[in-house]
């Protein structure tokens, strides 16, 4: 038990020893203590509302998901959920019967074109309303196409070629998409931490031959059904209250650029790369062994787009150690080698930063409506000029 969950408990133990002793001590007032009694319990009940109305404090996030044996966790198929993150985003969010973030979706092909994109909550996009995420906008901008959203929090490319691997027989799309996120997707790839535990890859000598890992461990415990104050969006804003009166403010998020866009980068960051490299080769051959083209489109992080951010993030850089599109460069150097189709979105983000309002929901990390639009722009300009699209 922590120290904020102490302080709860004590605070509750508190208030019981206090109404107990008052009604013992004032037999003659007890009617009146148990009118206050009862206006103090409705005004709790009344600020449990107003919370759950307009400033909810508990996400449904981790409950949009299922544990799988194979990808580590998936959404859970046809589940509603609110989604509530930092700075301000309160959505709504639904799966469908295939257990993604898309519209409903008759896997009998039809004559139409089929899209097929895998990534991670870039893809999913949960922080912005359905119709607003850059599949869907692409959807609309491409004559019958449909542009299926595979996207799943949290995957890596080992989850995203696994995924691609299961579903390709039933939905056979006529061209496949991953996205790749730069800020985590290369740590995803190597680290089996989440909220559940996910399939690694390690690059094996000699040859660089890649092992995955399959998920090993628990998921995130949930509380049981009778921890009814555990679901309390009031009881939720006193333990975050408390927790910043004792520990004060949470420490800033150490950037991942410092190691993503470090010059002389560090053997870390080498087995990494050669990681993602290595998938994505994977995924380029089992997408061509179908005969079907496959894109890689790199997401840049907000630190890269923003000034303020990257200066936040880097600090004071002197000696031009750090440089923004680094990451973007190697991949896109690998891709040139290995003659893989990749879209670099970087540009056209840095291009597109000066433009009211933001393209990234600054705290929450991800792309706001006209993130995405730009997103879908970029990518269908570049599906029509390689004739991918339409």
């Amino acid at each position: 038990m922590n120290v904020v969950t102490l302080c709860k408990v004590a605070l509750v133990l508190a208030l019981l020893v206090a109404v107990v002793v008052l009604f013992v001590s004032l037999p003659r007032k007890r009617k009146e203590l148990a009118l206050a009694l009862g206006a103090f319990a409705l005004s709790l009940l009344m600020g449990e509302v107003f919370l759950r109305l307009f400033f909810p404090q508990i996400s449904d996030h981790s409950r949009m998901f299922q544990p799988d044996p194979q990808l580590g966790w998936r959404f859970a198929a046809s589940q509603r959920g609110r989604i509530v993150m930092p700075g301000g985003v309160d959505n709504e969010i639904a799966t469908n019967a295939l257990g993604f973030r898309d519209r409903e979706r008759d896997l009998s092909k039809e004559g139409k074109k089929r899209i097929l994109v895998l990534g991670d909550s870039f893809v999913s996009n949960i922080s912005v309303k359905a119709e607003e995420v850059f599949t869907r906008v692409m959807e609309t901008q491409l004559r019958g196409v449909e542009v299926w959203n595979f996207g799943v929090n949290g995957y890596g490319q080992v989850q995203e070629s696994l995924l691609l691997q299961s579903s390709f027989d039933r939905v056979r799309p006529d061209l496949v998409v991953v996205m790749v996120y730069l800020r985590n997707d290369f740590l995803d790839n190597v680290d089996p931490t989440w909220v559940y535990a996910r399939p690694v890859v390690s690059v094996e000598e000699p040859g660089e031959r890649l092992v995955i890992h399959p998920a090993s461990g628990a998921g995130e415990a949930r509380p049981p059904a009778w921890k009814i104050y555990a679901r309390s969006h009031l009881w939720t804003l006193i333990g975050k209250s408390l927790d910043k009166l004792l520990h004060g403010p949470p420490p800033s998020e150490l950037a991942p650029e410092l190691e993503l866009c470090r010059k002389d980068s560090p053997a870390r960051m080498d087995q990494m790369v050669a990681a993602m490299t290595g998938l994505l080769t994977q995924l380029q051959q089992f997408a061509a062994a179908r005969g079907v083209p496959l894109v890689f489109v790199l997401a840049p992080s907000h630190v890269q787009v923003y000034d303020h951010l990257w200066r936040a993030a880097i600090g004071e850089d002197p000696q031009a150690r750090f440089d923004r599109a680094l990451p973007d460069q190697r991949l896109m150097t690998f891709a040139q080698q290995r003659g893989l189709k990749m879209l670099d979105l970087l540009p056209a983000f840095l291009r597109a930063r000066e433009a009211a309002p933001a393209l990234y929901n600054e705290q929450e990390q991800h792309w706001t409506r006209e993130g995405n639009q730009l997103a879908a722009r970029v990518l269908v300009e570049y599906l029509r000029a390689n004739e991918l699209a339409d």
